[in-house]
């Protein structure tokens, strides 16, 4: 129990001196884009449908609902952490920064989302509201704190190649990430994915 205190006290250093800045920028920037998005849409209905309707084919297709048509607690978990480790793992080519894609990929869909929905009238909005937030003030954060470590890898690997003083190594830098992931980021997403796959049916069903 110590050691596990210890590592999570040491996740949560790192995380208030290196990432806490980055992160809050990257939610800032995740709902500015997405209201953008919403906005442009307004005038592009067409895209946002194919874009929404394009999301929905891929979950189908990700297996995260089961043969009753419910979802997969363990792949809806599975399948968003692998989508915010992606994230990170893409800050390993430098340079590009490219969780920045990641981040306006996830931007685009929810802006396509209320773009459509404020053409649909209150009860649909009411579904998006409670279809969405109850899990995505869990989800979005986490996945945002993927992105946001994703490019701090990018930068520090930038600075290791320029060999910029002061540039940690790599070598140094992923354990305190990978307490990050664990002590952050999984909670998060275990959180959301619990809320999206037995709260959020029980909130819909009051307005469906």
């Amino acid at each position: 129990m110590d050691f596990v205190k210890k590592q999570a006290v040491l996740a949560w250093k790192f995380y208030r001196e290196q990432l806490l800045r980055l992160h809050i920028g990257c939610m800032v920037a995740f709902l500015a884009v997405s209201a953008l998005s919403a906005v442009v849409f307004g005038a592009f209905a067409q895209q946002a449908q194919a874009i929404v309707e394009s999301f929905m084919e891929e979950v189908q297709q990700s297996g995260l609902l089961d043969e009753n048509g419910s979802i997969s607690l363990p792949a809806l978990f599975g399948n968003n952490l692998q989508a915010t480790l992606t994230a990170t793992v893409m800050g390993f080519v430098p340079f590009v920064f490219l969780p920045v894609f990641s981040l306006a990929l996830n931007s685009v869909v929810i802006g396509a989302v209320l773009a459509l929905s404020g053409t649909m009238g209150v009860q649909t909005w009411n579904m998006i509201f409670l279809g969405l937030l109850p899990h995505g003030i869990f989800e979005i954060p986490a996945m945002m704190l993927g992105v946001a470590m994703g490019l701090y890898l990018c930068r520090q690997m930038n600075g290791t190649l320029r060999k910029r003083p002061g540039t940690p190594r790599i070598e140094a830098v992923l354990p305190h990430l990978c307490r990050v992931t664990v002590f952050g980021v999984v909670p998060l997403l275990a959180a959301a994915a619990v809320i999206e796959t037995f709260v959020t049916p029980l909130l819909l069903g009051l307005v469906m």
